[in-house]
């Protein structure tokens, strides 16, 4: 059984290639203090779903079964982000089934982000993460089936 290791989110993801902008004449100081914050993760989706406490639940949202994966996303109003993210394991059982188990690893990632509209990206000196804003939630899609992963949602 090969168990491949997935930091969520920041490693999972497919990253956007082509130029990046890092100016900010398209933010306006509303936006920005709209958008500044803490946000925690409130939802790590997956696809398929998966009964990962062996309740006899599938569900999509990690969180729901696997606790231990935490989550914190800081927008501050500078211009500058940082994230930390608990990493996890991911094992591929058998028949579309997976085993997920968190790590004792923290990932930490920061740089600089911008916002146009309810489109804010994050961007770390090399990717963009590009994220939807709907009230309070920003959330990103990648689309993924594990042992990838489908999206994250984080609120303030």
């Amino acid at each position: 059984m090969n168990t491949t290791r997935y930091i969520l989110l920041i490693f999972s993801f497919i990253l956007v290639i082509g130029a990046c902008s890092n100016d900010d004449e398209g933010d306006s100081v509303d936006e920005i203090a709209l958008a500044s914050g803490n946000y925690a993760l409130i939802e790590l989706n997956i696809n398929p779903p998966q009964d990962i406490n062996n309740d006899g639940n599938t569900t999509s949202n990690v969180l729901t079964e696997l606790p231990c994966v935490t989550g914190n996303l800081n927008l501050r109003s500078d211009g500058n982000w940082i994230w930390t993210l608990t990493e996890t394991s991911v094992t591929s059982i058998t028949g579309g089934a997976f085993f997920l188990s968190c790590t004792s690893d923290i990932t930490t990632r920061s740089g600089s982000w911008t916002i146009s509209g309810n489109q804010v990206t994050l961007y770390d000196g090399a990717s963009n993460f590009n994220f939807t804003k709907d009230a309070d939630q920003l959330t990103i899609i990648e689309g993924d089936d594990l042992p990838g992963f489908d999206s994250m949602v984080f609120e303030r």
